[in-house]
């Protein structure tokens, strides 16, 4: 397993007080995983350097298993997909987090370009460039099994209104899908319709509408704050201590300022 470089990305913001933080990985091997207790995983590499892992991958390995550690001098500003701004908590958050695009898992410029993720394939984009349509991946789970829903993909990014719980993130696509600020979030919406730009026709189809056409969509959707959220998992102000996984790892416990320790 490695971090991914997503180079579009906006770098970090400066911390406000420096902290000590251990971020800490444990991968469930394969067929030819260790034994369980972290001693395999890329024994023996040499000290990687300043800067070794810019452009390309640092200690290339095909070894599955073990732990994977981060050390870090600060913590990040949210762990909550919605309101985290710093370059290197959106790169972590892939671990946990999914999108209907995302930036492709390669060094360098590659890294750049949007893939499919959640979706079977990139948007099919309408003749005036206003609507785009998305079909969900047959099989793509929240990590107690339950299917991934277009439904909630919608209300991930519908959390972006929510500003008055939920600030610090991007809010590029409310600011793109809802530039009068019509639309009151989640939490305020009595219409149980939820923002009218998205459409979900079913549980595999997602639709955004916007009011004019904007190039740049397709990135805005590739950002973590364009993640689902599922509605009986949303703990609002206190999601960031424990997001609800729709990636490859999960949360296991988060220490604040202190540590933090997902699991296969």
């Amino acid at each position: 397993m490695k971090t991914h470089s997503t180079g579009r990305r906006k770098q970090a913001l400066a911390a406000t007080a420096a902290i000590a933080a251990l971020l800490s990985v444990a991968a469930c091997g394969g067929g030819d995983s260790d034994d369980g207790n972290g001693s395999s995983g890329g024994g023996g590499a040499k000290a990687a350097g300043f800067d070794a892992a810019n452009n390309k991958v640092a200690n290339a390995s095909t070894k599955k298993g073990g732990t994977l550690k981060f050390a870090s001098v600060q913590d990040a500003d949210s762990w909550d997909t919605t309101r985290g701004y710093y370059g290197m908590a959106w790169n972590f958050m892939r671990y946990y987090s999914r999108q209907l695009v995302t930036n492709a898992a390669e060094p360098g410029a590659k890294g750049a370009e949007v893939v499919p993720d959640l979706a079977k394939d990139k948007a099919e984009i309408s003749s005036d460039g206003k609507t785009y349509t998305y079909h969900l991946r047959e099989g793509v789970t929240w990590e107690d099994g339950k299917p991934i829903t277009s439904q909630d993909v919608k209300y991930g990014i519908e959390r972006q209104w929510a500003q008055d719980v939920l600030s610090g993130g991007p809010v590029y696509i409310k600011n793109v899908l809802d530039p009068d600020g019509k639309y009151k979030g989640p939490y305020k919406d009595t219409s149980k319709e939820g923002l009218k730009a998205i459409q979900t026709p079913d549980d595999q189809t997602i639709v955004f509408k916007l009011p004019k056409r904007n190039s740049d969509f397709e990135e805005m959707l590739a950002m973590t704050s364009s993640s689902p959220v599922r509605k009986d998992k949303d703990t609002k102000s206190k999601y960031g201590l424990h997001p609800f996984s729709s990636g490859p790892y999960k949360f296991e416990s988060y220490k604040p300022a202190k540590s933090l320790t997902l699991v296969r």
